[in-house]
Order: C-alpha cells, then structure tokens, then sequence
C-alpha cells in the first residue's frame, strides 16, 4: 500500500500547483491491502486535488498512512489541507452525490 501511495504522489507531484506541496509521513513500511492499485492511486490524486483547491492561497497537503492501534491489521491513510474548513451546512451534504461548491466546469469535488 506504501508504494502504491508513493506511486500516486509521483504523479501528483508533476501535476498540482507549486503552492501546495505534499508531504507523506508513514509509520507502516509496508502494508499489503486487497484493492484495485489503480484505483487506490486515483482516489489519492483525487482527494489531494481536491485539498489543493480548497486552499486557494496555497499550503501543505499531509498525506499519513498509519497502523490503527487495538484494531488488528488495520491501516489508515488521512489526508490533511490547511484550507478553511467546511460550515457544517456542508459538512452535512458532503457524501450526497454530485454535490460540489465549486463554479460549474471545474469538477465535482467529493461528489
């Protein structure tokens, strides 16, 4: 899971602004996970592009993969931006799907 994270940021590197950069801090070294890597990848890319457009004025982006502590072989992956945050009005429609604050033509956001 480690590389496929370090993979995904590979790309992610040459593509977000130089205003955001991403930091990866990991406390597993290697964890192996039933999953498409693909689509892991995507989903990295996706939720860090989204952490670099909620942070208009640029800032860090923590990506952090960790083992849950009393929860067996449990591994989790956070991501972290330094944006102002969501009203709980949005908060509260972020898994309704399609839903996005962003102006048409620039994606769906989390939706």
């Amino acid at each position: 899971m480690v590389q496929e994270i370090e993979a995904a940021l590979a790309l992610l590197r040459r593509a977000i602004r130089e205003d955001c950069p991403v930091r990866f801090e990991s406390e597993v070294p290697e964890a192996y996970v039933y999953m498409s890597p693909v689509d892991f990848q995507q989903a990295i890319v996706n939720l860090c592009n989204n952490a670099a457009d909620a942070m208009p004025q640029g800032g860090t982006i923590t990506l952090r993969c960790r083992l849950l502590k009393d929860a067996g072989d449990q591994v989790e992956v956070t991501i972290e931006d330094e944006g102002e945050g969501m009203t709980p009005e949005r908060l509260a429609r972020a898994t309704e799907l399609f839903f996005t604050t962003k102006p048409p033509g620039r994606g769906t956001g989390l939706g």
